[in-house]
């Protein structure tokens, strides 16, 4: 990140969030750390000029450098979005936090769910361009203390095979918080075990343990 920024369009200067090019450096440092070297295939990045994120919400127009990303691949699955938000709404959510994002030349065959803040939701699409499937959760409006339950929930409608947490530095006691209630229902799942529970919220959580 550091060795890019003084390129203007990796990072525009008048945006709040990551966009493009930021993202796929994030995503590309992420999957090279789990032994995956290879680039996501049909993918294309496109230097335009778009419009201030920060300067449009004062009605104020001026356009900057920012890279575009695209994939013919990657595209979303509004079936799954409709069966997943209910779960994500009885977290505290909204029905339009939970996006997800399928594509049918994967480099890896597996879905991936990521929790994130409003940071990592232009994060999925990028992630998809790896991933056969994503399901890309927006918390801002949610219980964090109730990561654990969404988790399993999630896990009974859709399989999944790994979990990332992406937020902005600001917001790492939020990911502090998801860890401590994953951790905690984890060693509820271990006591259940040892008095010979065999409930399925336990088996779920059993497969999704790293």
């Amino acid at each position: 990140m550091r060795a890019r920024r003084a390129d203007p369009g990796f990072y525009p200067r008048a945006n709040w969030h990551a966009l493009g090019l930021s993202l796929i450096t994030v995503r590309d440092e992420y999957l090279k750390r789990l032994g995956y070297l290879q680039r996501p295939t049909d993918e294309k990045i496109v230097l335009a000029q778009t419009h201030s994120e920060i300067l449009s919400t004062y009605r104020l127009a001026k356009t900057q450098p920012q890279y575009l990303v695209s994939n013919s691949n990657v595209s979303r699955a509004t079936e799954y979005e409709r069966l997943l938000a209910r779960p994500v709404q009885t977290a505290g959510g909204q029905a339009g936090d939970v996006l997800v994002y399928q594509n049918t030349r994967p480099l890896i065959h597996q879905t991936l769910l990521m929790f994130s803040d409003s940071f990592g939701i232009a994060s999925g699409p990028i992630f998809a361009g790896a991933y056969t499937t994503v399901i890309q959760v927006n918390t801002n409006n949610m219980n964090n203390r109730q990561i654990d339950r969404l988790v399993s929930e999630i896990a009974a409608l859709h399989p999944v095979d790994r979990i990332a947490l992406l937020v902005q530095e600001g917001n790492v006691p939020r990911v502090i918080d998801w860890l401590q209630a994953i951790d905690h229902s984890t060693a509820l799942h271990s006591a259940n075990v040892s008095q010979g529970s065999t409930s399925s919220d336990s088996r779920t959580q059993e497969k999704l343990r790293p």
